[in-house]
């Protein structure tokens, strides 16, 4: 028992430092955020409930005020009805794009679906979407997996998988009019029926 106590306090004295540092970036943050409680004046008034309309919810507005100081930004959205990185990206630009305005993509693949504009513009003044390297920025649809050449998983009955190579964040049966849900990963298909995973290592869907 004394070996195993004596090893205990080597490793605690050799992982002190890293404690420290963690403790020292909590109590930052605690008070970080316990300064912007107090700066927007939090209490009691701001908990209480609404009629759900949203008009005049100081409690809402207070909790939007927090997260900006937080944060250290202008203004903050903050709410559950923000279901996904996509959703709070479309609100944004919803909110900020207008007519005549440019919209400058980065580098990268965008493919339907990861981004959804539905901002308009007029024929005098359109909203430009461009990208900020012609030869790098992709702007691309749905892709069909109807030529994708399936192969059962030995070993796990139901559970077909292809190559693929291509990054995937999401896939909908077309036919019955629904999206599928990820599975947590490979070994999880046969309990969860209907679901998809990606391989994002060996590129397999």
């Amino acid at each position: 028992m004394s070996n195993i106590n004596d090893f205990l306090s080597k490793c605690e004295d050799s992982l002190a430092k890293s404690f420290k540092l963690v403790d020292e970036t909590a109590f930052a943050n605690f008070k970080r955020i316990h300064a912007a409680f107090q700066n927007n004046r939090v209490a009691l008034r701001h908990f209480a409930g609404t009629t759900g309309y949203g008009y005049d919810d100081v409690g809402r507005e207070t909790l939007c005020k927090i997260f900006a100081e937080i944060f250290g930004c202008e203004k903050a959205i903050f709410s559950p009805n923000i279901v996904s990185g996509t959703h709070a990206i479309s609100i944004a630009l919803f909110g900020i794009l207008r007519p005549g305005d440019t919209l400058t993509l980065l580098p990268g693949v965008y493919r339907q679906g990861t981004v959804a504009i539905r901002c308009r513009g007029t024929q005098e003044s359109p909203i430009v979407i461009q990208g900020k390297d012609r030869e790098n920025t992709l702007v691309t649809a749905w892709k069909s997996l109807d030529t994708v050449t399936w192969e059962p998983v030995p070993g796990k009955p139901f559970v077909y998988r292809a190559a693929w190579a291509e990054d995937t964040y999401g896939i909908s049966d077309l036919a019955n009019k629904r999206n599928m849900m990820p599975a947590p990963g490979a070994d999880d298909m046969e309990r969860f029926r209907g679901t998809y995973f990606y391989d994002r290592k060996e590129h397999y869907l």
